[in-house]
């Protein structure tokens, strides 16, 4: 599976600088899956977790949320900026808007990484640990949505080479760090939870890679076909969280049958012992 991995990846590079002039879907119609999506899986993830406690599910439904609140930002930004009420270095600011989630959200992923390499719920979450969570993930969507909206100067210059840098190269080797480290963690050598989120992420870092090798100068491109290739690791994200909550509805269903079963056996040898004692008295009556 390791090198249907490293063969997905070549592939999925090898169409997106090949297609890079064609888009499939409305960007509108983008937008509109995107946040939707991501807040909803987000959601899912969440019910996920709180069905088994599982600590990288709620950093990783934390992480969702958070991303889908700040793709709100890069909606606001591009419907102004292509309605011509935004003017600054647009549509460049669009491109750096859409980046600020990214961002995010491989951090997340990277701590929830580090959550299970170094064993802090390998018990689960206490109670107080899922407030640190939630306030962790709270304020580095703030961090990063200051980031795009405020610096010394009112704003932050997006063609400027720090900026670009921070936006588009960061989240590289972060997407890198989680990929390597969940594959380190061998969960995908089963049909799992993992193995759809090692396609996740593969995914993310194949189109982080792939908007360094389009040309600056057609911005909006690149934007839209970002959003088909972030859609279809959402798609990925998606199917391993509904396989996840069905293998574990199905677990409980197989658990409650066993119980049932258990019941009605323990029950026929009662009655069984029952009618065996009252034989019993009534032959040496």
């Amino acid at each position: 599976r390791s090198m249907v991995y490293l063969v997905y990846l070549a592939v999925l590079l090898g169409v997106s600088v090949s297609f890079s002039r064609f888009s499939w879907l409305d960007m509108d119609f983008n937008h509109a899956v995107l946040e939707t999506g991501t807040i909803l899986i987000g959601l899912l993830a969440l019910a996920r977790y709180y069905t088994k406690n599982e600590g990288k599910i709620l950093i990783i439904g934390a992480g969702l949320l958070g991303a889908g609140m700040l793709d709100t930002f890069h909606i606001i930004s591009y419907s102004q900026t292509f309605s011509g009420a935004l003017h600054r270095s647009a549509p460049e600011t669009v491109l750096w808007s859409f980046e600020i989630s990214r961002l995010y959200l491989s951090a997340m992923f990277v701590l929830s990484w580090l959550d299970w390499q170094m064993k802090l719920s390998a018990h689960g979450f206490t109670r107080a640990a899922e407030i640190k969570v939630y306030v962790f993930a709270s304020l580095l969507m703030l961090g990063c949505g200051l980031l795009f909206w405020q610096t010394p100067n009112g704003f932050v210059e997006p063609q400027s080479s720090a900026a670009e840098t921070l936006r588009t190269i960061v989240p590289i080797p972060l997407f890198l760090i989680a990929l390597i480290g969940y594959l380190m963690k061998g969960g995908w050598r089963q049909t799992g939870l993992d193995h759809w989120i090692i396609l996740f992420l593969i995914t993310n870092l194949g189109a982080q890679m792939m908007l360094l090798t389009l040309s600056p100068g057609n911005p909006e491109q690149q934007l839209q076909l970002a959003h088909e290739i972030k859609i279809l690791a959402y798609i990925w994200l998606l199917i391993g969280m509904l396989s996840s909550m069905y293998q574990i509805f199905r677990e409980a269903a197989d658990t409650s049958l066993k119980i049932a079963e258990a019941n009605i056996a323990l029950k026929l040898e009662a009655e069984e012992r029952l009618r065996a004692q009252a034989q019993t008295e009534e032959a040496r009556s």
